[in-house]
């Protein structure tokens, strides 16, 4: 195993790397020569690259003469060899532009989903706020019809969660706006998860089962707070996959939608990206699911401070063009954080 590369050795890996990003074909010994910078025989350059075979980093496909980089090879150049691309003025204005909150968090994370497909040309996903983290604001209790309610409820960062349901009488005029003032003053600044405890609490309290009308109040906000552990996420661009040469076959793309349809593993995975905090990129088998062999996912945690609501990220090839991508993943959160903040 090689732990400390040479400078020669890096460049040649380096190379290697990045040429196979571009072309998605083995490299050869001598390909490599004529890079801009490798000063370098093919003889010096082919027992390199046998020695970055030996330890791991390089595969030798049998029907060619060319190497190409395995999943290790990728973790030491995210590492130690790659240099980011710079984002350009324009690009970060187009960013801000496309996820401003002018149409409120939940149409503004839809569209960053596909703002990152089409800006990195591999899938976009946008895990929704992770409900028990929401800090409850507002709700408003509204009648579309004689005994069914619309509840709309908002959050400190404008996360807007709407549900509809069926009541068991008419209620008297006036009625629903003193619920509405109650529940407002019970619930303000407490998590969702903090809510749902103390609406239970507070339904238990004989104090509260001989006023009729608070007694409403709590059902109404009990019925809205059912079901909102609920989590999911946004993903844009899945057939980007169909334009990638490694994922060419039928077997291949059958393996990867399958693995998107596996909604529950996907968010476990994106769970452990906001506790992990910061940029993350899980390479191949470090991603934990068999059905994305061949694949990467960056992602990074969006939210208030001290509380990631959710994560963006990216999910393409292993080859995928790290020192683009990850910029954009990252200027992304960060726009989405930094408008979190200002809400």
């Amino acid at each position: 195993m090689i732990e400390n590369l040479s400078e020669r050795t890096r460049l040649i890996l380096g190379t290697i790397i990045n040429d196979f990003i571009v072309d998605a074909e083995p490299v050869s010994s001598a390909k490599v020569s004529k890079k801009k910078g490798v000063d370098l025989s093919s003889a010096s350059i082919r027992q390199v690259m046998s020695g970055l075979e030996e330890a791991g980093y390089l595969m030798h496909p049998h029907t060619s003469a060319g190497r190409v980089p395995t999943e290790k090879a990728y973790r030491y150049y995210i590492n130690s060899l790659l240099q980011m691309k710079g984002l350009s003025k324009g690009l970060r204005a187009s960013i801000e532009e496309k996820i401003s909150w002018k149409k409120g968090i939940n149409d503004s994370l839809m569209a960053s989903s596909k703002l990152l497909s089409v800006l990195s040309h591999q899938a976009g996903i946008v895990m929704k706020p992770r409900v028990s983290n929401i800090i409850f604001k507002h709700i408003r209790f509204v009648p579309i019809g004689s005994k069914r309610l619309i509840a709309i409820m908002v959050s400190q960062t404008g996360v807007v969660i709407n549900k509809t349901f069926e009541i068991e009488e008419d209620l008297k005029t006036g009625e629903l706006e003193k619920i509405n003032n109650y529940l407002n003053t019970l619930l303000e600044g407490l998590s969702i998860d903090k809510v749902k405890e103390k609406i239970f609490r507070e339904m238990k309290e004989e104090k509260a089962l001989y006023n009729k009308l608070l007694s409403k109040a709590l059902k109404f906000g009990k019925e809205m707070m059912k079901d909102q552990g609920a989590a999911g996420f946004y993903m844009e661009g899945a057939t980007n996959f169909l334009n990638q040469p490694e994922f060419a076959d039928i077997e291949s793309m059958k393996r990867i939608f399958s693995a998107f349809e596996e909604k529950s593993i996907l968010l476990k995975l994106l769970d452990e990206s906001i506790r992990a905090e910061g940029l993350n990129i899980y390479i191949g088998d470090e991603i934990g699911i068999k059905e994305m062999e061949g694949m990467s996912l960056i992602t990074y945690p969006y939210g208030a401070e001290g509380r990631p609501l959710g994560c963006i990220g990216v999910i393409g090839p292993t080859r995928m063009d790290y020192s683009m991508v990850i910029p954009i993943v990252e200027y992304t959160g960060d726009t989405i954080n930094r408008i979190i903040r200002e809400a």
